[in-house]
């Protein structure tokens, strides 16, 4: 049975959009298996909020809270994208999370397959698309960098040495 607010929500959805999160929550499970042998980072929710104001991890913690989420085991770097790129948590926020750092030279079988998908769900949002993707292009290469090891610095700076200004 689902919840008022479930229901709610699909109500205000459209039918693609629907569909999109259908598609993206069935084929998290594959995108697990295939981080199975990464490492999870070595933090929890009680130690990025009390990381120092400001710095990447207490922004992730904010993050998180505000949107009611948890920390994802080995896949942490989604939420680090969404703070360092400022997007939400909606259905086109989420798509331009994948176009950044394929722009930026990620070229995982599922960043192609989401912004392939994306693109023909949405191509209203072409040009949105577009300027995400020239983004990370532009940016220097962050897609591989540790960014467990970057929790404790300030997130602002780190947006300006991948993106110059923001």
């Amino acid at each position: 049975m689902k919840s008022i607010t479930a229901v709610n929500l699909e109500r205000r959805q459209s039918l693609r959009e629907q569909l999109s999160w259908k598609l993206a929550f069935g084929l998290k499970p594959l995108y697990l298996f295939l981080r199975r042998n990464r490492k999870a980072w070595d933090v929890n929710m009680e130690s990025l909020e009390q990381m120092p104001p400001k710095s990447l991890g207490n922004d992730l913690f904010l993050f998180l809270t505000e949107h009611n989420l948890i920390l994802m085991p080995k896949i942490e770097f989604h939420d680090v994208y969404h703070v360092l790129f400022e997007l939400d948590t909606d259905i086109k926020s989420e798509t331009l999370l994948q176009f950044i750092p394929l722009g930026n030279g990620r070229r995982s079988l599922p960043f192609i397959a989401s912004t392939l998908v994306s693109a023909l769900f949405y191509p209203e949002h072409w040009n949105d698309f577009y300027s995400a993707f020239k983004r990370g292009q532009n940016a220097i290469t962050f897609h591989n960098w540790d960014f467990e090891a970057l929790l404790t610095r300030n997130t602002d700076v780190i947006r300006r040495e991948v993106f110059g200004s923001f």
